[in-house]
């Protein structure tokens, strides 16, 4: 799980492979997928999935189904991109709603 600001963020990965995962995505357009009762947010052209709660799927951030629901739902349908924030080196990285204006999912390094 991921401690952030002293609570427990939702992340069910380690702070340092959700920041990793998300790092190589950054500059990337997304978009929000809907597959039966879960959610996911994929690259928006080669449908890599970097969050979701969707267990069966490998190689990406997972979500408790609440969670995601309540993070994701409200931007089907919205732009969204992943953006690196720091001097030089990314040191937090964040999915965001173009749209809204919208912090949907963030990590630090």
């Amino acid at each position: 799980m991921v401690i952030k600001r002293g609570k427990v963020s939702f992340c069910v990965n380690r702070k340092k492979d959700c920041f990793e995962n998300l790092r190589q995505y950054i500059g990337k357009k997304l978009s929000i997928r809907q597959k039966q009762n879960n959610l996911s947010v994929c690259t928006k052209y080669s449908r890599h999935v970097l969050l979701t709660s969707d267990k069966s799927i490998e190689n990406a951030i997972h979500l408790r189904q609440k969670e995601c629901d309540f993070r994701l739902r409200e931007h089907i349908g919205h732009n969204l991109r992943c953006v690196g924030y720091g001097n030089g080196t990314p040191q937090n990285v964040s999915i965001e709603c173009e749209d809204c204006c919208t912090v949907l999912y963030d990590v630090e390094k």
